[in-house]
């Protein structure tokens, strides 16, 4: 039952990318000051975990920029699509993306 319910999430947030792409792209980064507060506890560049990555801006963009390499994961495969178009230039080792799959 769990994972039935954790693939209707999935397919939701598949069918819901674009829309929630389009959201955030035109929408100001309000967790700043919450992100800044969170690096202030990290090592210069330290590597970021970011779970439900989303498309990845714009916070994952924020932090790639501020130089810390990210690693993102998200259900999605069309979020992820978009983060390894946007981030993943070659030669660029500060983000990698993997789709997360629910359990069986």
């Amino acid at each position: 039952m769990a994972s039935e319910e954790a693939a209707r999430i999935v397919d939701l947030y598949q069918r819901k990318a674009q829309d929630w792409i389009e959201s955030r792209a035109t929408a100001s980064l309000f967790e700043k000051p919450w992100l800044d507060r969170f690096r202030a506890l990290l090592p210069p560049a330290a590597p970021i975990l970011d779970v439900g990555c989303g498309s990845a801006e714009p916070m994952a963009g924020y932090l790639i920029g501020l130089g810390h390499p990210v690693v993102g994961v998200d259900s999605s495969p069309a979020m992820i699509d978009v983060c390894r178009r946007a981030f993943s230039e070659p030669g660029m080792d500060r983000c990698r993306y993997a789709q997360a799959r629910p359990a069986a």
